[in-house]
């Protein structure tokens, strides 16, 4: 199960709280967190998978923070 939790509130903002061993809450931190932290604004999307968080921002950017595990599959997945 999850031990991490993130919300996109209606005015784009990302909020995460949890477990953040591997620094899957994006604050900068390996702190564990248990009240909500703001994290960015202008949010579309979020995922978490493993220790790592994807976000597409509004203006299409993405954006990704945590462990290295699922950076190192996209990167190894990638067709060029």
């Amino acid at each position: 199960p999850r031990k991490d939790v993130k919300v996109i509130k209606k005015d784009g903002s990302l909020w995460m709280w949890g477990d953040n061993s591997n620094g899957q809450l994006g604050n900068g931190t390996v702190e564990n967190s248990y009240t909500p932290i703001k994290i960015m604004d202008d949010v579309a999307d979020v995922t978490l998978r493993a220790s790592t968080s994807a976000v597409i921002k509004t203006d299409g950017s993405l954006w990704m923070w945590g462990g290295n595990l699922v950076v190192h599959e996209i990167k190894t997945n990638s067709v060029t």
